[in-house]
């Protein structure tokens, strides 16, 4: 039986507050997820690339029956641990493209009792809706001024005082000038920077102005996204001067 399954909006909305469940490989989890999302790979990396092999040199069935030898162990170990990640018994489970993962593994839940809805499309449907949403017209306004003016330490005061601010180069780990990432943790791949901007605007109110340090599209390894960036080019700019002395 298939597991009810809902659209990204839909999914994203009722999402907020409950577990969302990654059922991907690690591999794949590391290169990307949505924010929040929380990796209990159905198959590990080797075996993801065991299963992929059998599918391509000796078909469907036999890749089919593969997996099920390699799950069958994991089932109770699954349910326990969904079931002390989620209080509520709510989860929201997803894989690449919202096929036999993620409705297997909703499938489990719901037959020990849990409630299991799956994101339709999965992740592959979630990275064209991040990457639509950037392209979507935001109010914003732009922060300029040079390397060690303050603009970082002024977008954080701001921020206390309860305007919109989205601070890039803490979602990119990194400086996003000279001292790059001096004192900063590893940068992400770009996809999880990506999603993570993604959540951080979905938080902010669209119809306020957010307030923006001025950049070039790469902050260290990580790019931002044409669509925003190129709205940022075309945004109002606030220019921070200071004696050089300071």
């Amino acid at each position: 039986m298939k597991s009810k399954s809902l659209p990204i909006f839909h999914f994203l909305k009722q999402s907020v507050g409950h577990v969302i469940i990654d059922v991907r490989a690690p591999i794949e989890f590391k290169k990307g997820h949505i924010a929040n999302a929380i990796n209990v790979p159905l198959f590990e990396d080797i075996e993801r690339a065991e299963i992929g092999t059998l599918y391509k040199q000796q078909g469907k069935d036999i890749a089919v029956t593969r997996g099920l030898e390699i799950v069958s162990p994991k089932l109770v170990p699954f349910v326990n641990q969904v079931k002390k990640l989620s209080s509520s018994k709510k989860i929201f489970v997803y894989c690449f493209r919202g096929g036999m993962r993620s409705n297997s593994f909703a499938w489990l839940m719901n037959t020990s009792g849990l409630d299991a809805t799956i994101l339709e499309g999965g992740y592959k449907n979630y990275r064209n809706h991040v990457l639509n949403y950037f392209e979507r017209e935001k109010k914003l306004v732009v922060l300029g001024g040079m390397t060690g003016s303050g603009k970082t330490d002024l977008l954080k005061n701001i921020k206390h005082d309860n305007f919109q601010i989205i601070d890039l180069e803490a979602l990119a780990n990194h400086k996003g000038s000279a001292f790059g990432s001096i004192n900063e943790e590893k940068q992400n791949p770009q996809q999880v920077f990506e999603n993570n901007l993604f959540y951080a605007l979905n938080l902010l109110d669209e119809d306020k102005h957010i307030l923006v340090e001025d950049e070039s599209q790469s902050i260290g390894f990580n790019k931002i996204p044409r669509g925003f960036w190129l709205q940022m080019k075309k945004a109002p700019i606030i220019k921070l001067e200071v004696p050089f002395e300071w």
